[in-house]
């Protein structure tokens, strides 16, 4: 089963919702924040979720910008998939909801690592590694 989880920089009922409303049997959708504690560094989760052969779902661009970081996520495998974070709230819940399939479908059939970038429009794209 592939799990694709929620950073805690989007509400971790979004992870709940989408088991709930998308009875997809081989997508888990977990939250960081649950499943270690709010304010976990990324340097402690991200090679945890490589691990798994996971991928995460976040708003922070910086992710790939720290260099540090950005290393130990390709060298874990962890896929990536970061929405624009210049949206309000809601607005990034709605992009997640326009993208699910999508999210989903590429979470199940690329190899790690990998970084997606999710547009306003809902639409995936890939970013150079």
């Amino acid at each position: 089963m592939k799990k694709i989880y929620i950073d805690e920089n989007l509400p971790k009922q979004l992870a709940i919702g989408l088991n709930k409303i998308d009875n997809f049997k081989e997508v888990f959708v977990l939250s960081i924040e649950l499943e270690f504690y709010k304010g976990c560094p990324d340097e402690e989760w991200i090679p945890h979720l490589g691990g798994e052969n996971a991928a995460v779902i976040t708003s922070d661009k910086q992710i790939t910008k720290r260099k540090d970081q950005f290393e130990l996520m390709k060298k874990s495998g962890l896929g990536i998939f970061i929405i624009d974070n210049k949206g309000k709230y809601w607005d990034k819940v709605v992009w997640i909801i326009k993208s699910w399939e999508e999210i989903r479908n590429k979470a199940m059939k690329t190899k790690g690592p990998y970084i997606f970038k999710i547009g306003k429009n809902g639409k995936l794209r890939k970013l150079p590694l």
